[in-house]
C-alpha cells in the first residue's frame, strides 16, 4: 500500500508567480524580478543606472553609440565627431562634412547622443538647444528641431529610437517628444514636478518609455512613463524588457565589436549578447570563415577588380566570378556555373570589366547592368599561356604571360592591337594592390573614440565590481489559514551559482502576522545553506533544486528570507520557492509510541522525509505523466521528439522551433485517419505552410490554402466522336494531339512545338497525362528560399500516394486571362508590381518561383501605375458567383 498525503499544497514564491517582497524596493539589498532574487549591482559600477559608459547597467548601447538597419555601428566621439565603421578597412571612418564643435548647422555642443530610425540619424545638440536630423544615404542634414517647434525655451539631451518614433527628452521643461522622420513633433509625456530631473530617456521592446532621475545622485531611479508603476532603482529588474546591447564599454572605455556585426555582409545581433562578466580579453576572434553572403570573406585565391558600377571577385578555386554593387555588399551577378573554364584574372575599367581564361586565352566581356558574359577574344592556337589582363586609360587591353616581352593589346570589341613592349605597360601590371587587412587574433577592439585597441589580456582588467558582495531578500509573511500549522519543506530552484558564491535560508514561523517585525536574529530558524562547487555547471544545465524541512515550529504563518554572497563578479540567482505545507509526514502511520516525545518525533519525522521526497517525487511524475502524451504539455527536447517520433512516427524537420513542432503533434490526429487521401495531404501542407509563414493552421486555411488539384478534373475534354462527351456545355476543350505534343506526322507535327516522345499509347494519351497527378498551389510569398521549397517538397513527398506524380506551383499575385485566372485556385489580387530593370537572379529564391521583372509576364510600361490599375465597381465580390467577363 503507498502512503500519500492527500492534504498537502504549497505557496509558490517566483518562478512566474512572483515575489512577494515584504519591504520597498528602495531598502533592498537583493534584486528579485521575473528572473529570480540576485545581487544588487554595484553602486555606481557598470551595471548600475548609472553606470560609467551610459548604458543604464546595460539595458541599452553606451551613450553616443547606434545602430542602422544593416547593423553598422555609428559613434558619437568626444570631440562631436561622428564616425561610422567600415567592415571592409574594420575601421571607423568619420562622416565628412558632419561633427565636431561649433553653433552652425552640422556641428555641435555638448552632444552626447544619437539615435537611428530607419535610414534618419538624430543628434541631440544640447549646448544649441536643438535636434539635427540626417539622411544616412547621402548625408544631407533634413531637419533642425528647435525650441521653436516644442512651442518655447528647451533644452534636448537626449534622443531614443523605437521602430519609425524617435523620442527627444527635454530636460528643461520635464517633457518627452515623439518625431517621426518627416512628420511632426508631439509631446508625449510632461511633468513640470521633474523640470531639471530627468537625464536619459530609453524605450523597452514594447515601447514603454523610461526616465532617468538622477536629482539625487546617490539614489537614482528609473521612473516609467506610467505612473501607475512604480519606479526602479536596479536595471536588475528590466533586463527582460528590454534588448541586450551586443556592445559594452569596460572600466577604461574601451569595447569590442563582435564577429557576427563586423563582417562585410549579413551582419547580424550576436546570439546571445555578450554577458556583463565576460572579460573584454575574451573577445570572440574575428572569424573569416564567417557564412558567406553578398560579398563573401576573401578566399585564399582571389582577384578582385573595381569598376565604375560594380565590384568583380574572381574566385579561382570555385572557377567562378561575381560582381557586386553597393560597395560590394550586395550579389549581382554570378558566373562561371556550368563553364569549361579556367578563369585566371579578372580586370574593370568604366562600364566593363574582362576576364581571362589561362586554360585557352579567351578573352570575356561584362557590362554592367547586363547578364550575359561574352566571349571577345577567341583562343588561337599556339597561344601563349596568358595569366595576367590589365586595362588602361583608354580602354585598351593587355595580355601577359610570365616570361615575354611582349604584351597583346586588344581594343573592348576584342578587336586586335597589336603587341608592345611590356616595359611600356609594365606600370599596369606591377601596379600593387592595397594590402589585405591582417588576420585579426583577439577580437576588434576600440577604444570610445573608434581608434583600435591591440590585443587586450586578462592582466589589463582592474577588478571593478559588478554587484554587491551580499544582499538579503525577506518575503511577506505566508498564511497557511490553519491554526498551529507544522510547515513542511522547501524547494529551492537556483539557476546560477558561480563558484565560491553562497545561499542561506531562514524561516520564522508565527501564530500573528505582524509578530515577524519584533522577531530576533535568534528567533529565526537556519533551514538551508547552498554553496557552490568549485566546478562551474556545463552550459545549458538545468536549473539546481534543493529540497529541505522547515525546521522552525508551528504557526498559521511562516516567514522566508535569505542571504545572498558573492565574489561582486557574478552573482547566485535564485529562481523560485516552494514551500509546502501542512506537514503530513509518514510518521503518522507508525505506532503514536514512536513519536510520543519531542526528540523521537523530530528525528522520525526527518529520518522519513528522505524515502517521503523521493516517492512523493515519483508519484507526482506518474500522477502528471498525461503531460508527456498531449502536444501543448510536452515538455521541449527529447520528450517532445520521442512522442512524435516513436509514438507516432512523425518526422519532424529538424530546424523548426517546439512550437512549430507542437502545431505539426496537435494536427497528427486528424490528419492520420485521411492518410493518403487529398484531405490528409491538405492538412500535412497547411501546418508546413503556417509553419513558414509564421500564422497559424486555421489561418492558412481559412485563406483557402493550400488548393489541390487533381488531374482527372482537368481531364474533361470534348471527343466528337463520343455521343455522351459530343455535347457542348459538358465536356471541356476540344481535344487534341497536342495534349502530349507527340509527334504524328499528318496529325501533329508543327516545327517548334513537338517532342519526341517514342513511349506510352497515342490513343490513350488524354488519359495517361492526368492520370495519378495532381498539382499544388501555394502562395509564393510564403515560399521564399530553396530550403524552404526543399522542406516544402518533403512532406508532400511523404504523404502523396507513391503511384502519384505532382507539380508545386508557388503563385505570384495576378491575374491574367487564359493564364492564371482560376478563381480561388491561382489568382491572388495585389498591387500594380514594382520592377526593377536590370534585377539580377536571386540564387538563394525557391526553384520553382517564376521570374520577376519579364514584359509580358509582370510588368507594363504606362506612364503611371492608376493607369495600369484594375478597377472594379463598388459592391463587387470576386468569387464563385461574380465571374469577371
Amino acid at each position: 500500500m503507498r502512503l500519500q498525503p492527500q492534504s498537502a499544497t504549497y505557496w509558490l514564491i517566483g518562478g512566474g508567480g512572483g515575489w512577494l517582497k515584504r519591504t520597498a524596493a528602495s531598502e533592498q539589498t537583493a534584486v528579485s524580478d521575473a528572473g529570480g532574487v540576485r545581487l544588487a549591482s554595484a553602486p555606481g559600477g557598470p551595471l548600475s543606472l548609472v553606470s560609467p559608459d551610459g548604458s543604464l547597467g546595460g539595458l541599452t548601447l553606451p551613450l553616443g553609440m547606434a545602430f542602422d538597419a544593416e547593423h553598422t555601428l555609428y559613434l558619437l566621439s568626444p570631440d562631436y565627431s561622428i564616425k561610422r565603421f567600415d567592415p571592409d578597412s574594420r575601421r571607423f571612418l568619420l562622416l565628412p562634412n558632419v561633427g565636431g564643435s561649433g553653433r552652425r548647422a552640422r556641428r555641435f555642443r555638448k552632444a552626447r547622443s544619437l539615435a537611428i530610425a530607419g535610414r534618419w540619424l538624430y543628434v541631440a545638440d544640447a549646448g544649441n538647444r536643438r535636434v539635427q536630423v540626417f539622411d544616412l544615404k547621402n548625408l544631407l542634414l533634413t531637419e533642425v528641431l528647435t525650441g521653436v517647434a516644442a512651442g518655447g525655451r528647451w533644452k534636448p539631451v537626449d534622443v531614443a529610437a523605437h521602430g519609425h518614433n524617435v523620442y527627444i527628452l527635454d530636460r528643461h521643461n520635464g517633457r518627452v517628444y515623439v518625431h517621426t522622420p518627416g512628420g511632426h513633433l508631439c509631446l508625449r509625456l510632461e511633468r513640470a514636478d521633474r523640470a531639471g530631473q530627468w537625464s536619459r530617456v530609453v524605450v523597452d521592446r514594447a515601447g514603454r518609455v523610461y526616465l532617468l532621475n538622477t536629482s539625487d545622485p546617490t539614489k537614482p531611479s528609473l521612473e516609467p512613463a506610467d505612473q501607475k508603476e512604480p519606479p526602479h532603482v536596479d536595471p536588475g529588474a528590466l533586463l527582460e524588457r528590454f534588448e541586450p546591447p551586443p556592445v559594452r564599454l569596460d572600466e577604461r572605455g574601451r569595447f569590442c565589436l563582435p564577429a557576427s556585426l563586423a563582417r562585410p555582409c549579413d551582419r547580424r545581433r550576436p546570439e546571445p549578447a555578450p554577458a556583463p562578466e565576460v572579460q573584454l580579453a575574451l573577445c570572440a576572434p574575428f572569424d573569416r570563415a564567417a557564412k558567406r553572403c553578398g560579398k563573401p570573406a576573401p578566399p585564399r585565391h582571389t582577384r578582385t577588380a573595381e569598376g565604375a558600377f560594380l565590384t568583380y571577385v574572381l574566385e579561382v578555386e570555385q572557377r567562378r566570378v561575381r560582381a557586386y554593387t553597393d560597395g560590394g555588399r550586395k550579389l549581382r551577378h554570378s558566373f562561371g556555373d556550368g563553364l569549361d573554364w579556367e578563369p585566371a584574372d579578372v580586370a574593370a575599367r568604366g562600364l566593363f570589366a574582362f576576364v581571362l581564361d589561362g586554360r585557352d586565352g579567351t578573352v570575356y566581356r561584362h557590362r554592367a547592368g547586363r547578364d550575359e558574359l561574352r566571349a571577345v577574344v577567341a583562343p588561337i592556337v599556339r597561344r601563349p599561356s596568358f595569366t595576367r589582363i590589365r586595362i588602361d586609360e583608354d580602354g585598351i587591353v593587355y595580355l601577359h604571360a610570365p616570361g615575354q616581352a611582349k604584351a597583346h593589346a586588344y581594343d573592348c570589341r576584342g578587336h586586335a592591337r597589336g603587341e608592345k613592349n611590356y616595359r611600356e605597360v609594365a606600370a599596369l601590371f606591377e601596379a600593387e594592390a592595397p594590402p589585405e587587412p591582417a588576420a585579426l587574433t583577439s577580437g576588434l577592439i576600440f577604444d570610445r573614440r573608434g581608434e583600435p585597441v591591440g590585443s587586450v589580456d586578462a592582466s589589463d582588467a582592474s577588478g571593478v565590481a559588478l554587484y554587491t558582495s551580499s544582499g538579503e531578500w525577506r518575503g511577506k509573511p505566508l498564511d497557511s489559514s490553519i491554526h498551529r500549522c507544522q510547515w513542511h519543506r522547501i524547494e529551492l530552484s537556483a539557476s546560477a551559482l558561480p563558484p565560491g558564491s553562497h545561499v542561506e535560508v531562514f524561516t520564522y514561523a508565527h501564530d500573528e502576522e505582524d509578530d515577524v517585525q519584533d522577531a530576533r536574529d535568534d528567533d529565526w530558524q537556519t533551514a538551508y545553506e547552498v554553496v557552490a562547487p568549485l566546478e562551474p555547471p556545463p552550459c545549458g544545465s538545468a536549473a539546481r533544486t534543493y529540497d529541505f524541512l522547515v525546521q522552525s515550529g508551528a504557526g498559521r504563518y511562516l516567514s522566508v528570507r535569505m542571504k545572498l554572497r558573492g565574489d561582486s563578479f557574478s552573482t547566485p540567482v535564485v529562481q523560485s520557492l516552494k514551500v509546502h505545507y501542512p506537514r503530513e509526514s509518514y510518521l503518522k502511520y507508525l505506532p503514536a509510541v514512536w513519536s510520543s516525545d519531542d526528540e523521537s518525533r523530530i528525528f522520525l519525522e526527518h529520518f522519513l522525509s528522505i524515502f517521503q521526497t523521493e516517492w512523493d517525487g515519483m508519484d507526482r511524475e506518474l500522477a502528471e505523466v498525461e503531460k508527456h502524451f498531449d502536444p501543448d504539455a510536452v515538455p521541449a527536447g527529447p520528450f517532445l521528439e520521442h512522442l512524435a517520433r516513436q509514438w507516432l512516427a512523425l518526422p519532424l524537420e529538424g530546424d523548426w522551433t517546439a512550437e512549430q513542432k507542437r502545431r505539426l503533434l496537435a494536427a497528427a490526429p486528424q490528419l492520420y485517419p485521411h492518410r493518403g487521401q487529398l484531405a490528409g495531404l491538405r492538412g500535412l501542407v497547411a501546418v508546413y505552410l503556417a509553419n513558414l509563414a509564421g500564422m497559424e493552421t486555421s489561418d492558412v486555411s481559412r485563406l483557402g490554402f493550400p488548393v489541390i488539384v487533381e488531374g482527372f478534373r482537368e481531364r474533361e475534354h470534348l471527343f466528337l466522336a463520343a455521343a455522351e462527351t459530343a455535347r457542348l456545355n459538358q465536356g471541356g476543350a476540344l481535344w487534341s494531339a497536342s495534349v502530349k505534343r507527340r509527334l504524328q506526322l499528318g496529325v501533329y507535327a508543327q516545327e517548334g512545338e513537338v517532342e519526341l516522345v517514342s513511349t506510352g499509347d497515342p490513343e490513350r494519351d488524354v488519359f495517361h497525362e492526368y492520370a495519378h497527378s495532381f498539382r499544388v498551389f501555394v502562395p509564393a510569398g510564403w515560399v521564399r528560399t530553396a530550403a524552404d521549397e526543399r522542406m516544402l517538397r518533403r512532406a508532400i513527398e511523404a504523404e502523396k500516394p507513391a503511384q502519384t506524380r505532382y507539380e508545386l506551383c508557388l503563385v505570384e499575385p495576378a491575374f491574367r486571362v487564359g493564364v492564371q485566372s482560376t478563381v480561388e485556385v491561382d489568382t491572388i489580387l495585389g498591387e500594380t508590381p514594382a520592377t526593377a530593370l536590370g534585377r539580377g537572379h536571386d540564387p538563394g529564391a525557391a526553384p520553382s518561383r517564376r521570374a520577376r521583372g519579364r514584359l509580358g509576364l509582370d510588368t507594363v510600361l504606362a506612364p503611371s501605375a492608376a493607369d495600369v490599375a484594375m478597377r472594379l465597381a463598388p459592391g463587387a465580390t470576386v468569387g464563385r458567383k461574380s465571374p469577371l467577363s
